[in-house]
């Protein structure tokens, strides 16, 4: 089935999923990296019980979306902003999962009242420093410690990602746990997540490596907002077994962010979002008609 799309004022064109209550609170999802909009299918039934609209789209050079020469990361709330025009969504909350926490984060920096409430689930803070790959796991240093000193070891790495993962998409989610935590594993255990996972970072690299080379530039720039300045109710959510964002990342967003509230999951690994959807769709439902500005 095709993805849905909108056209932006540039020209590019953004894919999209639509999925959930139809009728339901809007929660825009900034999917993982590499991830796609497909990420939508893994937790689309939790958010038609929890009474959310879903919709993930496809950042520029992943999926279907076009990319965007020279993109930064505060370019992104400009095309939530149109994609949400487009829905005829005037507020909406928004939620970062993995590499895509940071994506949410410039959301709620960069669209002000707009914004509802947001949420991150095993997001990175900013890793624009010397030692925030602490802990990471092996790729995940290499990626993002890589790209600081040696951006020619990430982009290799990520090329030789997007080879991988034009395996079977069962295939590709069960290479990708292997250097998870134990809790992550399971998750991937079960077939039906294990295809929808793999299917949506197969979908990430429909276009090639390029998308994926630009985000990790992206993410190991200094952030161009301080999280200091979000006030709106923020809820993050962690797994304290998680390999490839060490729970710490959480913990200093927090202290940071004056709206927020952590909520570190025993036991949990990265990959929590798959089996807390429900619970994690129903907050931000409930964050999103509450929510005040922390700061007054």
């Amino acid at each position: 089935m095709a993805a849905r799309t909108v056209h932006l004022a540039d020209g590019r064109t953004l894919a999209f999923e639509k999925t959930g209550d139809a009728a339901g609170t809007p929660v825009f999802l900034a999917h993982g990296f590499p991830g796609s909009r497909l990420e939508a299918r893994v937790v689309g039934d939790a958010a038609r019980e929890a009474g959310v609209q879903l919709v993930c789209p496809d950042r520029p050079g992943f999926g279907e979306s076009d990319p965007h020469e020279g993109r930064q990361l505060g370019d992104w709330p400009a095309d939530v902003a149109a994609l949400a025009d487009s829905l005829g969504f005037s507020r909406f909350a928004v939620l970062g999962f993995s590499g895509g926490g940071p994506f949410a984060v410039a959301c709620a920096a960069g669209l002000g009242s707009r914004v509802s409430a947001c949420g991150l689930v095993s997001s990175p803070g900013p890793l624009d420093r010397a030692g925030t790959t602490a802990g990471m796991s092996l790729l995940n240093r290499a990626i993002f410690g890589g790209g600081r000193r040696a951006p020619i070891v990430a982009n290799l790495l990520l090329r030789l990602i997007a080879r991988s993962a034009g395996a079977e998409p069962a295939v590709v989610a069960q290479r990708l746990g292997q250097g998870m935590a134990p809790a992550d594993r399971r998750t991937l255990s079960d077939p039906a997540v294990a295809q929808a996972y793999g299917q949506a970072v197969r979908e990430a690299f429909r276009q090639g490596p390029a998308g994926a080379v630009v985000e990790a530039s992206l993410l190991v720039r200094p952030w161009p907002f301080a999280p200091e300045s979000i006030g709106i109710t923020t809820l993050i959510w962690h797994g304290d077994q998680d390999r490839n964002v060490p729970v710490g990342h959480a913990r200093r967003l927090s202290d940071r962010m004056v709206g927020s509230r952590l909520q570190v999951v025993e036991g949990a690994g990265h990959l929590l979002f798959f089996e807390h959807a429900a619970t994690i769709f129903a907050e931000m439902r409930i964050a999103a008609a509450t929510s005040v500005d922390a700061r007054g």
